[in-house]
């Protein structure tokens, strides 16, 4: 998985698009990674959230 690094504060805009079935399972995708890294489950290490040690 790529990863973006900013190097200075920064605003990104993003959305979904499609049939309102195809945004919904994209959705409900997304927050099930979200509540899965939030549990500590998923993408644990190096992230925006959890930058690596340096």
């Amino acid at each position: 998985m790529a990863r973006v690094v900013n190097l200075s504060a920064g605003i990104l805009l993003s959305g979904f698009f499609g049939s309102r079935a195809h945004v919904a399972r994209l959705w409900t995708r997304v927050g099930l990674r979200d509540t899965l890294h939030r549990a500590g489950l998923r993408d644990t290490a190096d992230g925006t959230c959890h930058p690596a040690a340096r």
